[in-house]
């Protein structure tokens, strides 16, 4: 369900815009393409001309839940891990904020990254090499996040670790194994 027709009518598109050029340091901007709808939010697409740029607006479906589970994610890749790509936040207005919010709803300005959705695996397809360059390449970020960064709170998936972990995870990066590195996470987990 992608935003409601209420949402999107509370939408200042004037004003999304004029945020977004505040943002980016007055580099004027336009809307490009139809808003693209998403099971759980409507994505505008800003185009900055004078920067051969482009961000996402993201306007949530669900205009009371807080968008911290989104946000902190990508402040800590920003901050932590910058070359995982990602995209980076620039600016959002928290759905039950008591400001003034002249776009009218709450909404994230991030980065735009062109691409396309990948398509569920079956047996035929992607082939067995392009599986293997996209699994080396999650494995690979896996080893980032988890080798170079303590992190802390309440976060499924990171928690407190077997002792055995760290002497795996340094097999796993000398005898080149990424693609294991999911499943060894996963055994990890579950036995812990």
């Amino acid at each position: 369900m992608s935003p409601s027709n209420e949402t999107l009518e509370k939408l200042n598109k004037d004003a999304l815009l004029h945020t977004a050029t505040s943002l980016s340091s007055g580099s004027p901007c336009y809307f490009i393409g139809e808003p693209i709808t998403q099971s759980s939010c409507t994505i505008f697409v800003i185009k900055f001309p004078g920067e051969n740029k482009c961000w996402a607006a993201r306007i949530p479906e669900d205009q009371e839940y807080s968008l911290q589970i989104s946000v902190k994610p990508l402040e800590f890749l920003a901050h932590n891990l910058p070359n995982i790509p990602a995209p980076r936040l620039h600016g959002y207005f928290d759905a039950g904020v008591e400001r003034n919010n002249p776009v009218g709803v709450a909404y994230m300005l991030l980065d735009w990254i062109e691409g396309k959705h990948m398509p569920v695996w079956s047996l035929a397809s992607p082939t067995v090499p392009i599986r293997h360059k996209l699994l080396d390449q999650l494995a690979g970020m896996m080893l980032d996040m988890l080798s170079n960064n303590k992190i802390e709170g309440d976060i499924p998936f990171y928690g407190d670790w077997p002792s055995s972990f760290p002497y795996r995870l340094q097999l796993i990066k000398e005898q080149a194994y990424p693609t294991a590195l999911p499943s060894i996470l996963l055994s990890q987990r579950l036995s812990g």
